[in-house]
């Protein structure tokens, strides 16, 4: 082979070692992102059950209030000296009631280590993630000189 030729070829293979190399420095990133895609996406399920919960607990004093806030003459236990109390004690009944069901769910739990200093965090497997790309290590670099 002549030299020129031989030397092209070299020069393509070392190319096509690089692009080989980004290409699985690149999957490993998007497979990365994707999992921490997944953590958020069950996150937010989780904040979705936790508002849920907490609309349904103050629907059922307002469903009561506005019940008996509709100033019908013909409801006999608005004429009741204990209906004021009682439709108060409804309400609270019903609201520790639900907040009591919700937490046995397992829907009003409080997630601890949430944010972006928390290693365990989405967002900081992202930065993870992103760091260890060629490109994600130089905005790493960049952000701890500006920051």
């Amino acid at each position: 082979m002549p030299g020129e030729l031989l030397a092209y070829l070299q020069d393509l293979g070392d190319h096509l070692g690089h692009v080989i190399s980004e290409t699985g420095e690149l999957r490993d990133a998007l497979s990365q992102i994707l999992s921490v895609n997944a953590l958020v996406a069950q996150r937010q399920n989780e904040d979705m059950k936790k508002i849920s919960g907490w609309a349904a607990i103050l629907f059922a004093p307002t469903l009561i209030a506005a019940v008996y806030g509709m100033n019908f003459d013909l409801m006999p236990e608005l004429h009741w000296t204990a209906g004021y109390p009682a439709a108060v004690g409804l309400m609270i009944a019903f609201a520790v009631a639900l907040y009591l069901v919700f937490k046995w769910k397992k829907w009003m739990e409080r997630h601890e280590g949430r944010g972006r200093h928390c290693p365990g965090s989405a967002s900081s497997a992202l930065v993870r993630t992103t760091e260890r790309t060629p490109n994600g290590r130089k905005a790493a670099q960049a952000r701890a000189r500006s920051g």
